[in-house]
């Protein structure tokens, strides 16, 4: 509960706490990719599979389904494409 006494507590929110809770997730996620020998983090990871499950989309689209902005997918996918793992294509 967000009220302690009818008091706002950032410790007790529900908005911390799952932003507390996202970031420990995403960080044993990037930790066990790192163990198992993967170059790439949780959110590359999204980006791939994303791209292997629909081929041929664009950056715009991916942009979108991910809620991310155009310039951060373009980021995301040269560094993915700069490890081999898909091919880039203009238009």
């Amino acid at each position: 509960m967000a009220r302690a006494s009818g008091k706002y507590s950032l410790d007790e929110s529900l908005g911390n706490l799952s932003t507390l809770f996202s970031r420990a997730m995403l960080k044993r996620i990037n930790l066990e990719l790192k163990q198992q020998g993967y170059k790439i983090t949780s959110e590359q990871w999204v980006v791939l599979v994303h791209v292997w499950g629909n081929k041929e989309q664009s950056q715009q689209v991916l942009a979108d389904k991910l809620f991310k902005d155009k310039t951060t997918i373009a980021r995301f996918v040269a560094s993915v494409e700069s490890q081999g793992l898909i091919i880039r294509k203009p238009g």
